[in-house]
């Protein structure tokens, strides 16, 4: 299945992804699209649905492998002498850092790393950051949910042509956490993939729709930040002066100043980077 990525992004911008697209957003979906259309098994656009939303919600949306979040000491619980560290398979002091999640769809502990190093063909024991790498995250998410190297569960289990099932589906990864919220993000990359799927441009897509904001979103949100910062600030310089006039006169007319600069910005954002 070849995807139209200009009708892909351009639906996706407006969901999940509120609007905005960052360079680093764009690069991972378009990871994780090429190995889909290069991926000998590819055979339900269901399933891509799901994997992009499953990695949409274990990235934090930013749609590149990451380590799993917490300080050292978090990761104690993972240790060779804990029930949870035995089930993982960790066996040496420090496994529990040392093999922590990594990925688009996180992979933990000491067993995973090798069975999924003997699926994508990289020892992920000796070098386990080798599954931060793009290339080699994508493979293990495809993989693993196709095969049920996660949980024990599948896609075709949920999606087939007898089934639909993208609350379900969270099963695949993570048991029933965050299920219905996942499978609103499965709808709305199914209905970019539709679109996408589409031999004709749908009319409601722009070309620019579908580039990302790289530099833009940043200037955008520095500056409104800024605008932002220096109302809060006046803000609570007021409440401290509400009882004396004469401050309380010097503050008005800086409200004042403060609104004509911020209506000035906002023109410039927009004479800028549209919006």
């Amino acid at each position: 299945m070849s995807i139209n990525r200009e009708a892909f992004f351009a639906y996706a911008r407006r969901a999940p992804f509120g609007g905005r697209l960052t360079q680093q957003q764009v690069d991972g979906l378009n990871t994780i699209l090429d190995h889909w259309e290069d991926w000998p098994k590819a055979q339900d656009v269901r399933w891509l649905a799901n994997m992009l939303a499953q990695a949409f919600h274990e990235t934090a949306g930013t749609m590149q492998p990451i380590y799993e979040r917490g300080q050292r000491a978090y990761f104690n619980k993972y240790e060779p002498g804990t029930t949870i560290g035995q089930n993982l398979g960790n066996t040496v002091q420090g496994d529990g850092y040392r093999f922590r999640g990594r990925g688009l769809i996180q992979i933990t502990g000491r067993a995973n790393y090798r069975k999924l190093s003997r699926v994508v063909g990289a020892d992920l024991i000796a070098n386990p950051d080798a599954a931060l790498k793009p290339e080699i995250s994508v493979r293990i998410m495809f993989e693993g949910m196709a095969q049920g190297l996660f949980t024990g569960k599948k896609l075709i289990e949920y999606f087939s042509h007898a089934k639909d099932d993208p609350v379900g589906a969270r099963r695949i990864v993570n048991g029933t956490d965050k299920a219905k919220l996942i499978a609103g993000y499965h709808k709305n990359f199914l209905d970019a993939l539709e679109a996408a799927e589409s031999k004709i441009l749908p009319p409601d897509v722009k070309p620019d729709q579908a580039k990302p904001d790289g530099q833009n979103l940043a200037k955008d949100k520095t500056l409104w930040s800024a605008i932002a910062g220096a109302l809060a600030s006046f803000g609570a310089g007021l409440f401290g002066a509400i009882n004396n006039p004469y401050a309380l006169g010097a503050f008005g007319i800086t409200a004042i100043v403060a609104l004509v600069l911020a209506i000035y910005f906002r023109r410039e954002i927009k004479a800028k980077f549209g919006g």
